[in-house]
Parts: structure tokens; sequence; C-alpha cells
């Protein structure tokens, strides 16, 4: 009686010990405190970078140029368009010597120039064309005094707008303008032989493209700035020289001189026939050798139709 009683009770104290053992018996493991990160990729100090990587970004930022957001930007900050003006006019004056010296010299006083000038003489007529550049702003001032010096037979007045193209190459030039002198201050620091032969072919590059667009550009500024005017002067009918009626003025003079002329060409005709007559003596040996054996073999086809 007494064991199956205490039997429960043993058995709950063995458990009891035992998982206290385990309990003891098992280490508690301290957390492990992280080490301090450290940076993937070491920053770069100032000046650092290589040659390779300013030389490959100077050429895409040439490359890349402003843009068409950039330009589209610049143009609505833009408050003057860039406007090319030209015209052409077509004058009758009294006389052409005289109006093209005028055109010329109103011209100059305007602070424009003579891109070309053609002055052509027949029949007693004379015509000029002029190609003037005078200052945009002076444009119809010009037109309006040239108008005066005779008749206006036609002008026409044209333009174009050239902004968008006006500031994309002004901002290109810029943009290379400031590459060319990154690559100059990068070639001065430059210590290999291989950095400086890379950064002066790239410069090289970037100064060329430069100067081409830099062309284009001072051209483009000079349409803008100076009009091209294209004008043709003409004589007017009324200012045509007409011959004087001579009469009997000088008559006996004028017959000797056509009777001469008549005698010159009958002179030059009778020379003209003895220097054919000359001409076809050089044939005449020939032309009797072939005569010769023309008749030869005429005469032995006759004899063979005979037998």
């Amino acid at each position: 009686m007494v064991r199956k009683v205490l039997a429960p009770v043993v058995l709950v104290l063995v458990l009891a010990a035992f998982l206290a053992g385990c309990g003891r018996s098992q280490k508690a493991v301290p957390p492990v405190a992280p080490a301090p990160a450290e940076d993937a990729v070491a920053e770069k100090a100032p000046g650092t970078q290589t040659v390779e990587a300013l030389a490959s970004g100077a050429r895409a930022e040439a490359e890349a140029g402003p843009g068409l957001e950039r330009v589209y930007a610049s143009l609505e900050a833009v408050q003057e368009r860039k406007v090319v003006r030209n015209a052409e006019l077509v004058l009758e004056v009294a006389s052409v010597d005289e109006a093209v010296k005028e055109l010329e010299r109103e011209a100059a006083q305007l602070g424009g120039l003579v891109a070309q000038a053609e002055l052509d003489r027949y029949d007693a007529r004379t015509r000029a064309h002029l190609e003037l550049h005078v200052p945009a702003d002076k444009l119809e001032t010009f037109l309006a005094w040239a108008a005066g010096l005779g008749e206006v037979k036609s002008q026409r007045v044209y333009s174009d707008d050239v902004t968008e193209e006006y500031i994309d190459l002004e901002a290109r030039v810029k943009t290379l303008t400031a590459q060319e002198e990154r690559l100059t201050e990068l070639l001065a620091k430059a210590e290999t032989v291989e950095d400086i032969l890379k950064v002066e072919k790239e410069l090289e590059r970037v100064r060329a493209e430069r100067e081409s667009l830099a062309g284009k550009f001072n051209y483009l500024r000079h349409r803008v700035t100076y009009s091209r005017v294209s004008i043709q002067v003409k004589q007017s009918q009324e200012a045509e020289p007409v011959p004087p009626a001579q009469g009997f003025k000088g008559l006996g003079a004028r017959t000797a001189k056509a009777f001469l002329s008549g005698w010159n060409a009958l002179q030059n005709l009778i020379a003209g026939i003895v220097l054919v007559f000359a001409s076809l003596l050089t044939w005449i040996p020939l032309l009797a050798v072939i005569a010769f054996l023309g008749w030869r073999l005429w005469l032995r086809r006759g004899r063979k139709g005979k037998a």
C-alpha cells in the first residue's frame, strides 16, 4: 500500500531533478556585437579621378550637346527672335553707272558692304547686278532710299526665323568651349606619356568640332545682323541713246568708205577662190593615179567580155 503511494511521488521528484540538471548544463551565449560597417567602395579623394574618366566624360558631354529640352527651354526665355531678312529689287534708272555708285556709297554709309557687283554693256544698253549687305535694322530705310533713284519694277522682302538653330549652335559652342578648357587644365596635370597622348587626342577632337560649329554660328549671326539685298539695275528705255541722223553730211566720205569696203570684200573673195584651188592642186597627183587605175581596170573587163 505504501509502495503504491510513494511510487508516483518518487517519479515526479526524479523528473524534476533531471530537468533542473539540464537547465544548469546549458550555457547562455552572449550576443556578438556587430562589427562596424565599412563602405563597400572607399570614397575617392578629390582630384583622384582618372584621365580616361575625365576624357570620356568630356566626350559624352560634347556629343550630347544642349539637347532639345534645353533648346526649347531657352526658346521660351528668348525675348528677341533671330530672323534672317533679305530683299530683292529691280530698278530702272536713267544712268546705270551713277545709280551703282550711289547704291554702293549708301550701303557703306549705313555700315554695310558690297558683296558682289557686275556690270554688262550690250547694244548701247547697260545693266548691273549688285548684292549688298546692309544692317538688318536699316533694311526698310535703305529700300525706301533706293526707290528714289528710279522706277521700282519689282520688290520682294522675305524672312526666315532661325531662332532655334541660333540658340542650338550657340549652346553647343559654349559647351565645347567649356570642355576644351577642362581638357587643357587636365593636360597640364597629366604626368605619364600615355595620359598626355589621350588628353591631346581628345582635345584636338573637341577643338576641331568647336571651330567647325563656331564658323557656322558666326555665319548665321552675320545673316541675322546683315540683310542681303539683291538689286538689278536696268537702263530705262527713255534714256537709251539714239544715234543722230547724218543726212547728206559727209556723203562723199561715206560713199568712198562703202566703195572701199566692197572692193575689199571682192578681193577677199578672189583670194579665197585662189586658196581653194591651190589646196586642190595637192590632190591632183593622187586623183590622177586613181583615175588611171580605174581606166585600166575598165579596159581589162571590156576585153574579157569580148573574149
